[in-house]
């Protein structure tokens, strides 16, 4: 555990949860797209004749297939690398005595609520909705496996 979501002694985890995998599928999909686009038109590159110079039939020179090669890495960092990264630090860790929540992005910082603030806790539009004792409004949290699980440790930690 690291940066700040770290329980204090004494404290017990009661759920310990990171954003889903399944919110990947569409950047996988992607890199799957852009890696079978771009491998065919290097292949083309390669597709060359023995002792001409260039490669592929139009005979470019083979800095253009290195940088089909260098398109391809960045665009699958960029669309892919980066983003799971960036979604994998989203992650809600629930204690006896607080709820401590980072949102995802490299930026993120973790916020603590206080479970002696907490009413009620249940799943909402896809999503975990917190009541507090001073607000009419819940504190929503998206993008969490086992939402349900989640409510009823907050509603009742000793199940």
């Amino acid at each position: 555990m690291s940066g700040g979501m770290v329980p204090v002694p004494g404290e017990h985890v009661l759920v310990d949860v990171r954003a889903p995998l399944r919110e990947m599928v569409f950047p996988f999909l992607e890199m799957i797209a852009a890696t079978g686009v771009l491998w065919i038109i290097i292949g083309w590159f390669d597709a060359t004749d023995a002792g001409r110079y260039g490669v592929g039939p139009l005979h470019l020179p083979p800095e253009w297939r290195n940088g089909f090669v260098l398109l391809w890495v960045v665009l699958v960092v960029w669309r892919f690398v980066v983003p799971l990264l960036r979604k994998r630090r989203r992650r809600m860790i629930v204690t006896d005595r607080r709820i401590i929540f980072r949102a995802d992005g490299f930026r993120s910082r973790p916020r603590s609520l206080a479970m002696s603030a907490v009413t009620w806790a249940e799943k909402e539009r896809g999503g975990l909705a917190v009541y507090l004792r001073d607000s009419d409004l819940p504190v929503y949290y998206g993008g969490l496996p086992k939402i349900r699980k989640i409510a009823r440790m907050i509603n009742d930690p000793l199940a």
